[in-house]
């Protein structure tokens, strides 16, 4: 089987990269500039611009990209796919999955610019003629890298404007495992999946966790409302460190159901490290902070 992965660069195309090539499958994967892009050993690549209409000069164009392909992993950009969508269906493509996001259907980001975009690609890929599943990932656990790192870093309180908003981190790693399910089975065709990870939390228990597990000399303190301190002090006054020890696991999309595989004591680290993660792991000191440096807190 052979499986064109777009955004092979980004936080979840990697890993799906990655997982289909250690499972034997012939990979093709893509990026606008093949020069930023590291892949393993017998993994294709190919230049591709899915928003231009044609493919674009200088690379190969959607028909290489997409000739002899038996599936797609896709996400979204900002312009439309619409002409790679065509391509691909005309090209014998059979299935499609579509890494989206639930600010397409939440609320507080429904008519926002990310859920325009996701909604509008979601268009594309239901018009297009092609069989596919849209999976939408909760908040990814490494998001934390990407907004709350550098306050984190510098030992400044992490700022939350909506400290009780609740999330349910999901690692990447378990969004990628998700979606090669997907790609490989007949299964959810014409679906679309939300995957989460173990638990709901509040965003200022996240942040609190983080603090546990982060060496620090503080103790806990009360910042004004909408920040969480660093080691220890959460957001509106909540309980510091209250999820040191979370027990949970993951939710994919199997061949019978979403599960949930539970671990023991599980520890949510600095929110690269373990929130979402299958694995616990409790990692301190510099080690915590090289492996919050990296990840990306992106799809792409």
């Amino acid at each position: 089987m052979t499986v064109l992965v777009t955004g092979a660069r980004g936080n979840i195309g990697r890993r799906v990269v990655s997982r289909l090539h250690a499972a034997g499958h012939r990979v093709r994967a893509t990026a606008r500039d093949l020069s930023t892009l590291t892949v393993p050993e017998g993994v294709a690549t190919v230049g591709l611009d899915l928003n231009a209409a044609e493919g674009f000069e200088g690379f190969e164009g959607f028909e290489a990209a997409v000739n002899d392909v038996d599936a797609v992993f896709l996400y979204a950009t900002r312009g439309s796919a619409a002409a790679f969508l065509r391509a691909a269906r005309d090209a014998g493509v059979r299935h499609v999955v579509f890494l989206s996001s639930p600010a397409a259907y939440e609320a507080a980001e429904y008519r926002g610019p990310i859920g325009r975009i996701h909604r509008a690609a979601e268009a594309a890929v239901a018009e297009s003629g092609l069989d596919y599943t849209i999976l939408y990932p909760s908040w990814l656990a490494t998001n934390a890298r990407r907004d709350w790192g550098a306050a984190i870093r510098a030992g400044q309180p992490v700022e939350l404007p909506y400290p009780a908003a609740q999330c349910v981190p999901v690692h990447p790693d378990d969004v990628a495992e998700a979606a090669v399910d997907l790609l490989l089975n007949d299964t959810y065709r014409s679906r679309m999946q939300i995957l989460t990870g173990p638990e709901s939390m509040r965003l200022d228990e996240a942040v609190a966790t983080i603090g546990d597990v982060l060496p620090h000399d503080s103790g806990p303190g009360d910042q004004p409302g909408g920040r969480a301190g660093t080691p220890g002090a959460v957001a509106g006054g909540g309980d510091p460190g209250v999820l040191a020890g979370q027990r949970g696991g993951r939710g994919r999309p199997s061949r019978a159901d979403h599960q949930h595989r539970g671990a023991d004591n599980r520890t949510l680290g600095t929110a690269a490290a373990g929130m979402g993660r299958r694995e616990p792991r409790r990692v301190r000191g510099s080690d915590q902070l090289e492996r919050l440096e990296s990840y990306s807190g992106s799809k792409e």
